[in-house]
């Protein structure tokens, strides 16, 4: 059982715990017990509530291995290509759930804002994620959610010798670098001991999240769109 599953599985049964628990003083005396009268506020089972629906909408895609992304443009003829939704292909490839989605309002502007919403899977609503706001082709600032949300684009982007083709980034406490594929088939990212952890082919349109790094989610997929983008127009 991975860590992730077990916290999980004990927020449930502490969420279960409180909401069947005894809440008045009668239930202890029908039971034939003498317990100390548990008192729980509404607020406060509300607020445990909000924080397990949101904990579960995280953790709900990370279950089970890989997770596997479809890439779909928009069918505007003068889209730009910041402009996607990254459909979740279900195990057996049979559907796919729309899970995020990429607009930009100008098409080639580097003077505007890139929006992008994450589908909550428990609730079915769209959530907003974050933005990029542009101030030139390798000038902007990412916004993520959490303690440290802005990040400049250099950031997400490092190179790390001149000669360099890979592109560094940090999430957590780790360093990850985007890669050309061989023959140009597709990126892929790694860690720096060469551990691939997320894969794009081109001829599919498939983008492949290892479980490694489905708790960085976010990052991955915002710098898969940088790296992406970049490499289609030849700016890598």
């Amino acid at each position: 059982m991975s860590v992730r599953f077990a916290v999980m599985l004990f927020l449930i049964v502490l969420y279960l715990n409180l909401i069947t628990g005894p809440h008045t003083e009668d239930r202890p005396r029908e039971l034939g017990l003498d317990l100390p009268v548990i008192r729980l506020k509404k607020r406060k089972i509300g607020r445990f509530s909000h924080l397990l629906r949101s904990f579960s909408s995280f953790i709900h895609p990370i279950m089970a291995g890989d997770l596997l992304l479809h890439l779909h443009y928009s069918d505007n003829n003068n889209y730009d290509m910041r402009t996607f939704r990254l459909n979740k292909i279900d195990e057996d490839g049979a559907n796919e759930v729309e899970f995020y989605k990429f607009f930009h309002p100008l098409p080639d502007s580097f003077a505007s804002e890139t929006t992008y919403e994450r589908m909550n899977l428990v609730t079915g609503q769209w959530e907003k994620a974050g933005h990029i706001e542009w101030n030139g082709r390798n000038n902007a600032n990412v916004y993520f959610g959490g303690m440290n949300p802005k990040v400049n684009i250099r950031e997400l982007r490092r190179v790390k010798k001149s000669n360099s083709q890979s592109r560094r980034f940090k999430a957590g406490d780790t360093e990850y670098k985007w890669k050309i594929s061989p023959e140009d088939a597709g990126l892929f990212c790694e860690t720096k001991r060469g551990k691939v952890v997320a894969t794009w082919t081109h001829d599919t349109r498939i983008l492949t999240v290892g479980d490694r790094v489905h708790e960085h989610l976010d990052r991955v997929v915002v710098t898969f769109l940088l790296n992406l983008w970049m490499w289609q127009n030849k700016w890598w």
